[in-house]
């Protein structure tokens, strides 16, 4: 959570720390997209395979019902592609 010059919180600490996760909604505002993935490894009980993924900053949202809708979600936009190999997740750089 940042202050601006007026001393209040931003609106980003709201959107982080909303009470979607109650609901299975994850939000993610400025954060390293490996830590993302994790999550999602996390929600969805799945091993992933990653490539190096540093700099890489998301911002976005998934809920916890579908795993390629939220693994297009965010690979899409990031320049990523995936394929599951059984129970095994694979991210690459497109």
């Amino acid at each position: 959570a940042t202050n601006n010059l007026s001393g209040s919180l931003s609106a980003a600490f709201f959107f982080f720390f909303s009470d979607g996760w109650i609901h299975g909604q994850y939000s993610f505002v400025d954060d390293d997209l490996g830590f993302v993935l994790k999550e999602v490894e996390r929600q969805f009980a799945v091993d992933m395979r990653l490539p190096d993924l540093s700099g890489r900053i998301f911002t976005g949202e998934f809920d916890s019902k579908d795993l390629e809708t939220t693994l297009t979600v965010i690979c899409e936009p990031m320049g990523l592609d995936y394929r599951i190999d059984e129970e095994i997740i694979v991210i690459t750089i497109k």
